[in-house]
């Protein structure tokens, strides 16, 4: 006689009951399996979220620093083109307002306001530098244009100082009377280095690499076609 084990189950609805319970065991261990990783996939796929978020709200920080970096940086720079643009206004301005070129006929022992050429004086006409000396220049130089071209005049300016805070560059030139309508082109630099000419009363700035007959030719085109250079934003 075969005698069954105690607690195993002696029959087909034992058996069946004890599947059914392993089988849900087993289900449900599954589904916490499942739940585990279900929970553990979102809490990674939120951190992704979070960063991701974290990453964008990153980028638009940085790219609002970057904007405003780049409005700062052109604020500063138009700021800089303006205090530029009225520095040379103001350096412009003050030397055709400082800076008066005569061209006198006669030498020095002429008499003034006499028209004629003195033989006694070996020249035929003077250069008048005349400035603030407040406002000094350096470099005065000129020379003698005509409709062709210009000449030198072969004498260096005298500096002459008057009792008066003026200060006077003279220079006595020999000027052929074959030349036509001549007139001298003056050069100097100012305090700040700036090269400037000067014909026929008007004063332009120019670069440095710029000769005497291509000055007196831009600044009498100036003259007869174009704005005047002394005028305002000229």
């Amino acid at each position: 006689m075969i005698t069954l084990a105690a607690g195993a189950p002696d029959g087909p609805a034992e058996w069946l009951t004890a599947a059914g319970t392993l089988l849900l065991a087993a289900a449900t261990f599954a589904t916490i399996i499942v739940t585990v990783r279900m929970a553990h996939t979102d809490r990674a796929s939120d951190d992704r979220k979070r960063k991701e978020d974290r990453d964008h709200d990153a980028d638009l920080r940085r790219q609002d620093r970057e904007r405003e970096d780049q409005l700062r940086r052109e604020a500063d720079e138009k700021w800089e083109r303006r205090r530029r643009e009225e520095q040379r206004q103001r350096e412009d301005d003050d030397a055709r307002q400082n800076v008066i070129v005569e061209f006198l006929p006669g030498g020095p022992l002429s008499t003034p306001g006499k028209q004629v050429y003195d033989p006694a004086d070996g020249v035929t006409h003077r250069i008048i530098v005349t400035t603030m000396a407040a406002y000094p220049v350096k470099q005065v130089e000129a020379r003698i244009a005509h409709r062709t071209g210009t000449i030198g005049i072969g004498r260096p300016f005298e500096r002459l100082v008057t009792e008066n805070g003026l200060v006077r560059y003279r220079c006595l030139a020999a000027v052929s009377n074959q030349l036509t309508d001549p007139a001298p082109v003056v050069r100097f630099t100012d305090r700040n280095g700036n090269l400037y000419y000067s014909y026929r009363g008007f004063t332009r700035r120019f670069s440095r690499n710029t000769g005497f007959h291509e000055a007196a030719a831009e600044i009498d085109k100036w003259v007869r076609t174009g704005p005047k250079p002394d005028e305002p934003g000229n």
